[in-house]
């Protein structure tokens, strides 16, 4: 049996770390290493929603269909 994944969660959850490293990122802006590996930070969660919204598509599973 597969596991249940909750879509809407997971997304609220990416979101939510795309804001908190996005404030971590403007606190740090005069500390370059911060700046900097908040932004490959930033790159990361975006990847990550690309891959959610990558299976919402292809399994259907559009946000105002559930």
């Amino acid at each position: 049996m597969q596991p249940t994944i909750d879509m809407d969660r997971l997304h609220q959850n990416i979101q939510t770390a795309h804001r908190a490293v996005a404030e971590i990122k403007r606190l740090g802006e005069d500390f370059p290493s911060v700046a900097r590996n908040a932004e490959r930070m930033l790159a990361s969660l975006k990847m990550l929603e690309i891959n959610v919204c990558d299976v919402i598509e292809l399994g259907g599973m559009h946000r105002e269909d559930r």
